[in-house]
């Protein structure tokens, strides 16, 4: 008999329901409530309550689960209350699963999206991601501004990348080597017959060799020019100067946000997130997410987070 799946989605294009079939057959029927963009509650076909998801873990009907996450934010071990080991996974580079031990009782796992078994697809907000192509089932909904690929997994970085959402890739381990250029290698001529002891100086005309032009001595790597103002990207709105975060003018005390840094505060869409903050009319894409070690979150332009200068408080906590 032929297998199908049949998914159901709000106006939001949150999927609310998954309908799996035998034939003219149902044999599985789940439905999902969401909290803003994050799945929080699996019902079956009847609206019973069965699972609740986190950030960090799962219920089970009343059975708690906790999730052990690795650089990508990819589920590798389940534990119980009790930190009894449950389940334990591996993934190839590109997200195939494999249950190394235990039952399998997660419901997310590569890079934290929700897994569905039957067809082995990645579910996230606005594509399926298929495993075994290593490739999205659905278009690029940025088009070409995503790449002209539209169906490429994380620009085939998928050890050094996450895409959350389906439209977004979140770069943390770059593969293109930074080129710097060769020294030219310094030619010394060997001595001559007219360097050894003994030997007489070449005159006009003469045959001797001339000798070893001296060594040049290494010249200091000039420091790198401070940008200017109008070298830096677009500032921060100036209806947000007032809100300063706990990483400015502390320059080790802040990075760009890792995905293993938002997990613990729930941000599964970066864009809407930004969004919210700054306003749906602004250019979040000139901002990045930046992780504090004080364990607090900011707002800060592109490629700043190290940097001095202004920021906006999120008010979330990565610890």
């Amino acid at each position: 008999m032929p297998l199908s799946n049949h998914a159901r989605y709000d106006g939001l294009s949150r999927r609310v329901k998954i309908v799996e079939k035998t034939g003219a057959t149902v044999t599985s029927a789940k439905q999902f409530v969401w909290d803003d963009m994050t799945v929080a509650e699996e019902r079956d076909g009847s609206g019973n309550l069965t699972k609740r998801f986190y950030s960090q873990g799962q219920v089970n009907g009343s059975t708690a689960l906790f999730y052990s996450h690795d650089h990508l934010g990819s589920v590798r071990e389940v534990t119980s209350a009790a930190g009894t080991l449950q389940a334990r996974y591996d993934y190839d580079p590109y997200g195939r699963r494999t249950l190394m031990s235990g039952s399998d009782v997660a419901d997310f796992g590569f890079t934290a999206h929700y897994y569905h078994a039957p067809s082995k697809f990645d579910l996230t907000l606005y594509r399926a991601y298929d495993i075994d192509s290593a490739r999205w089932i659905g278009r690029d909904p940025l088009e070409e501004k995503g790449g002209w690929n539209l169906y490429a997994y994380v620009a085939n970085n998928p050890i050094g990348s996450v895409d959350p959402d389906g439209r977004q890739v979140l770069e943390f381990f770059p593969t293109e080597l930074v080129e710097e250029p060769l020294l030219e290698p310094e030619f010394v001529p060997l001595p001559g017959p007219s360097s050894l002891p003994g030997a007489p100086s070449p005159g006009p005309g003469g045959l001797g060799l001339t000798p070893p032009a001296p060594l040049l001595e290494p010249q200091p790597k000039p420091a790198s020019p401070t940008p200017t103002r109008a070298q830096q990207p677009e500032s921060v709105p100036p209806q947000s100067q007032a809100f300063r975060g706990q990483c400015d003018n502390r320059d080790p005390e802040c990075s760009k946000a890792r995905p293993w840094q938002l997990i613990p505060t729930g941000i599964r869409n970066e864009h809407k997130f930004k969004e919210d903050i700054l306003g749906v009319k602004a250019k979040v894409a000139a901002f990045d997410i930046c992780a504090c070690k004080d364990g607090s979150t900011v707002l800060k332009t592109v490629k700043q987070c190290g940097m001095p200068g202004p920021s906006i408080t999120t008010g979330e906590r990565w610890k």
